[in-house]
């Protein structure tokens, strides 16, 4: 299937077929003043807030699918990043936070998800990540999309200003979050179907496509991290990408700008890790 049909099929399909809006919006509907539980309120500021960091040395992460092959070895060998952000970069982040934090109090209260924040890994690809939410297709939805019955499905929540989001509402979904998407399929073989939910930050107008998997993209998952397993492995660096060198592009926000350009010397701990894989 070739990725021009796969968003094709993410953009027409029906309401009556998406797993999260048509029940998000009867919801909501019904409850002008937002109540959660107690339950509900410390489950998400525990995965959210409580719960530190995940370590991603030694790992590959699921987001970074499509990112600079460099700057993921520079991550899996535990090179120390600089944050090149200010003070409004990191509020924008947290302005994230809280947006998974308002949709996954929303989805628990509904009953439409069944949990929050799973830490997912895949040990074969050295694969680690963190899915939004999982939840179970309701049984007349199951069985309209020819599903079994308790079903699952994973949900990933994107923001986007109103520019972006016009361009996935024209064009559909990024191809770097279906590309984060295949490898949850990859690592979650029981998953069969994705919903991925953008949020306009301007509106909070919000857009839901059904994803399926896509064997080609699966392909691609798992082509992208046999390489990067090469690089570790023979413990040498992917190339520096052409804007890189001349210190343009992505470079003026990367983590490793410090250490991109710089004689790299292979960490001695990596290298008895390395041996144990």
């Amino acid at each position: 299937m070739s990725l021009k049909r796969i968003l094709s099929q993410a953009r027409s399909a029906s309401d009556s077929d998406l797993l999260v809006t048509p029940r998000l919006d009867e919801w909501l509907s019904r409850n002008g003043n937002i109540e959660p539980s107690q339950e509900t309120i410390d489950r998400v500021l525990q995965a959210e807030l409580g719960t530190p960091q995940r370590d991603r040395t030694m790992t590959f992460s699921a987001s970074s699918r499509g990112a600079c092959r460099r700057q993921q070895v520079f991550w899996f060998t535990d090179v120390k990043p600089v944050s090149p952000l200010n003070a409004d970069l990191h509020a924008i982040f947290h302005d994230g936070t809280f947006r998974h934090m308002r949709w996954q109090m929303w989805l628990l209260e509904a009953g439409i998800l069944d949990d929050v924040e799973v830490f997912q890994k895949y040990d074969q690809l050295w694969l680690t990540g963190t899915i939004d939410g999982i939840g179970t297709i309701p049984p007349e939805l199951a069985d309209r999309l020819g599903m079994i019955r308790d079903a699952k499905f994973g949900w990933e929540l994107k923001g986007a200003n109103s520019h972006k989001y016009r361009f996935v509402l024209d064009q559909g979904p990024d191809i770097a979050h279906l590309l984060q998407i295949h490898a949850y399929f990859v690592a979650r073989p029981d998953i069969d179907v994705w919903s991925l939910c953008y949020e306009n930050k301007d509106t909070q107008e919000w857009k839901e496509f059904v994803v399926r998997p896509d064997p080609k993209l699966m392909k691609e998952v798992e082509a992208e991290i046999h390489d990067l397993q090469g690089y570790v492995l023979n413990e040498e660096l992917p190339p520096v990408l052409d804007e890189c060198k001349k210190r343009q592009g992505p470079f003026k926000t990367c983590p490793f700008a410090h250490a991109c350009l710089s004689t790299y010397d292979w960490p001695r701990e990596q290298r008895k890790i390395r041996k144990k894989r």
